[in-house]
């Protein structure tokens, strides 16, 4: 059984982290003899948990025990040379019986719920042993009862390598045991001692792979719960890396990429060989007339005003590969790939249309227009060698000073003029 958890993510939405943490605790506890603390089972939402996320690897598991047990399963056929001779081809006839069943179990085993398969496996692992046992009461050789250790070693072969479930291999176990002993006695006389050896000797056989199994099913179940709880700090410590970098590159109050992302990625832009020869727009922007508006309406409409701004423009820039930022004040940029003349001047017409249509007044302007109104600059340029980042935002800053000259609530633009 693999220890390795593949659904941390849905233990967490889950909300078991507590419950984990207990069934940890509960199997980190030396000494208890509790019966709750000594059973290998898992608190039900782990349980279901551990069989979906150990589902894949236990159906490999069947199929290589299951395929190499029916190899050492017939191999048993040369011992019947030595012990039951006198049966001749029954043994290998018998043998045949239970084999349909363990191809079956093979073939239909991913298809069954986790309950089910353990249940299906287990009795017919009890078919093909007592396939086994029946032999020796076939005989009437000298060593007959020499028969009955094979299928005590396939007992400790089910407990020990195919490992089923320990409430299936107890069940199991105890009915392999049990048609032993009882197939022993009928076939020696209940007044032999041989019988009676032979039926000790399976029940210590069995006895035995039980304390392996349990062991072996326990261990796997313990190395799960740490595996997978070092998986949910992993992926929390993750999360928190993610928002933490997150916070670093976004503008606080607006919500947009900060000066320092945009920056980076701009750059990153630019040096990546692949952008050689496309087009890079950047579209600056800034209020008309902020400073006024914070004196005559106060720092808290003021910074309404640029989260309803922001609002607007990262609403109408959605492309993924697009960057809005906030530059810094009442100054925007919003950084474009890829991007035509026409494109760019429409998208700084919709913005201007955009933050106009919010109609938040400004009565202290000193032109005639009553609301919050935006200017932007627009600058292209082709990426190459000799070009840098911040040759596009001068460009893009010159534009800007344009448009505020001719009037504010416009656009101007420059257009492969930034080299």
């Amino acid at each position: 059984m693999p220890g390795h958890a593949t659904g941390s993510s849905n233990l967490r939405e889950a909300g078991i982290d507590e419950v984990l943490n207990s069934e940890i605790a509960r199997y980190g506890a030396t000494g208890s003899m509790r019966l709750r603390d000594l059973t290998p089972w898992f608190d039900p939402a782990v349980e279901r948990r551990f069989e979906a996320d150990t589902r894949t690897s236990r159906l490999h598991e069947i199929n290589i025990t299951v395929g190499l047990g029916i190899f050492f399963y017939f191999l048993t056929v040369l011992t019947d040379f030595a012990f039951i001779p006198d049966i001749g081809l029954l043994g290998l006839a018998i043998r045949l019986l239970p084999l349909p069943l363990l191809f079956g179990t093979m073939l239909v085993a991913p298809r069954l719920a986790c309950s089910t398969r353990e249940w299906t496996l287990a009795a017919v692992g009890v078919i093909t042993i007592m396939a086994l046992a029946v032999l020796p009461i076939l005989s009437t050789a000298p060593l007959a009862s020499m028969a009955f250790y094979p299928p005590m070693l396939a007992v400790i072969y089910g407990n020990t390598t195919v490992v089923a479930r320990f409430g299936k291999s107890l069940a199991y176990t105890t009915v392999c045991c049990l048609g032993i002993s009882i197939l022993a006695l009928f076939h020696t006389g209940f007044d032999s001692p041989v019988g009676w050896g032979i039926g000790l000797l399976a029940l210590i056989t069995g006895g035995s792979g039980l304390v392996a199994n349990y062991r072996a099913e326990r261990s796997a179940r313990l190395a799960y719960l740490l595996n997978t709880r070092e998986a949910l700090r992993l992926a929390a410590a993750a999360a928190d890396r993610e928002k933490l970098r997150a916070l670093s590159n976004t503008d606080a109050l607006t919500g947009l990429a900060n000066r320092g992302s945009f920056d980076q990625r701009g750059a990153a832009a630019f040096a990546d060989q692949r952008n050689r020869g496309r087009s890079a727009t950047l579209l600056m922007l800034d209020i008309d007339h902020f400073k006024s508006f914070n004196d005559f309406y106060g720092h808290i409409a003021g910074d309404d005003c640029l989260r309803a701004v922001a609002h607007r423009i990262a609403q109408v820039v959605r492309a993924d590969n697009d960057i809005a930022a906030r530059y810094g004040g009442e100054e925007f940029v919003v950084f474009l790939l890829g991007t035509s003349q026409e494109q760019a001047e429409g998208l700084a017409q919709r913005i201007c249309d955009a933050v106009r249509a919010l109609e938040i007044p400004h009565e202290a302007r000193v032109d005639a227009l009553p609301w919050v109104t935006i200017s932007i600059g627009v600058a292209t340029v082709v990426i190459d060698a000799g070009v840098a980042l911040e040759d596009l935002i001068d460009a893009a800053d010159r534009a800007l000073y344009a448009a505020k000259n001719a009037g504010r609530d416009r656009y101007r633009a420059a257009f492969n003029q930034a080299a």
